[in-house]
């Protein structure tokens, strides 16, 4: 049977960097032909099911098999049992419609596969006229920048599946401050709208990466000065967007606090939230923010009626 959220048994998050975790190939070696793979196209073989898979991972680039499903489960087109979700995986990686990989530290190797597109993948894209941009060396990414990109999967599907208010997402979003004409790439974009409220939300996930202070730090000062200079039309959007910042753990999150408490940076409308959270039935209580009382901080959970 596939887990649900409240069943999974874990204190730490799964995407949560290890010290010294490397990435390794976990695919099919060999070559498959275009012509082969179009030929089961003719025959049923690849099908409705293999395609949304297919623009799934164009939109999210790295995906585990569970957030797979759960795309497939909110296009009623899921699974019932990881077998059958595992044997469709396994057909997509010998066609080299999919690419596998793991993580792995010590002799130890993380509970879960990763799987992003490969070059068969992308022809079936363009020939069904659906864009892409993916390069085989999108799949040489560091797996703390894949890790991020799986945690903020985890978020957008625990909204797109637990909230009545969700709007539409993005797997990626560029802005840029005009001021330094310096581009972020972010980890996706939220639309939630209740009554006459209407909110976007951008993605931002620090993971504990070597010097990932410093790296953090870099882009929280892109981040204010986007903000502070910002105007209409910018980065298309007509209101300022929200800034989420989707954490490890609590901890974590006061340590992303700290370094725009530290450096003086200036942010309104800056919520906090980490890995766990999201497996949550509550997805309105999953949101954070620090608030100074009585020269003290203190972290509040927030109740949303946003995200209900």
């Amino acid at each position: 049977m596939i887990i649900k959220d409240e069943e999974v048994k874990t204190k730490k998050s799964p995407f949560a960097v290890v010290e010294n975790e490397k990435k390794i190939n976990d695919g099919y070696d060999g070559y498959t032909s275009m012509q082969l793979v179009l030929n089961r196209i003719e025959k049923g073989l690849i099908n409705e099911q293999d395609l949304l898979v297919l623009m799934f991972m164009n939109e999210y680039e790295f995906m585990t098999s569970r957030q797979i499903n759960k795309l497939l489960e909110l296009k009623n087109k899921g699974f019932d049992t990881y077998k059958k979700l595992t044997r469709k995986l396994e057909r997509m990686l010998k066609n080299k419609l999919l690419n596998r990989t793991y993580f792995g530290s010590f002799g130890t190797k993380a509970a879960y596969k990763v799987y992003s597109l490969d070059k068969n993948g992308k022809y079936i894209l363009e020939a069904k006229n659906i864009k892409t941009s993916w390069v085989p060396t999108d799949n040489l990414k560091e797996v703390s920048s894949i890790k991020a990109r799986l945690a903020a999967n985890q978020v957008i599907i625990a909204i797109k599946e637990k909230c009545e208010n969700y709007i539409s997402s993005k797997g990626k979003i560029r802005i840029q401050d005009k001021k330094t004409i310096k581009k972020l790439n972010t980890k996706g974009l939220i639309e939630l709208k209740y009554n006459d409220a209407f909110a976007q939300i951008i993605l931002e996930v620090p993971r504990r990466e070597e010097n990932w202070k410093e790296k953090t730090l870099e882009r929280l000062k892109i981040y204010e000065s986007f903000y502070k200079n910002f105007q209409e039309g910018d980065s298309d959007f007509i209101l300022p967007p929200y800034l989420l910042f989707i954490c490890e753990d609590k901890r974590h999150m006061a340590e992303v606090y700290e370094l725009i408490v530290v450096n003086k940076l200036q942010f309104n409308n800056i919520y906090f939230t980490y890995d766990l959270i999201q497996l949550s039935d509550e997805i309105n209580k999953s949101w954070f923010v620090f608030k100074e009382e009585n020269d003290m901080i203190n972290l509040v959970q927030l109740d949303i009626d946003l995200l209900k």
